[in-house]
């Protein structure tokens, strides 16, 4: 059960930052300058919030290896991990 809620919360973390990086969504607004596909209303994070979701994000691991739960430890990073280059192959395709 830790490890599911684990990898939620770092799915969840690894979304959020990932859909209002500002060097994503300043590459969008370039296109839609030139005319290839509309921009969405969304405004990059600001470093703060950034940082909060960035520690959101790894908390989970920590709180795994304190816990000596080993095993959910490497299925938690397999998990992350695949998660955030499958996510980032899903806004890269789209144009």
């Amino acid at each position: 059960m830790m490890l599911l809620l684990s990898i939620v919360v770092s799915a969840l973390s690894v979304t959020a930052l990932a859909l209002r990086d500002p060097k994503r969504l300043r590459w969008r607004q370039k296109l839609a300058r030139h005319g290839a596909s509309p921009a969405k209303g969304f405004s990059p994070l600001p470093q703060r919030q950034r940082r909060w979701l960035l520690t959101a994000m790894l908390v989970p691991g920590v709180l795994l290896a304190l816990a000596g739960m080993w095993a959910s430890l490497m299925l938690w990073l397999g998990a992350s991990l695949t998660y955030g280059w499958l996510f980032s192959e899903v806004l890269a395709s789209r144009p």
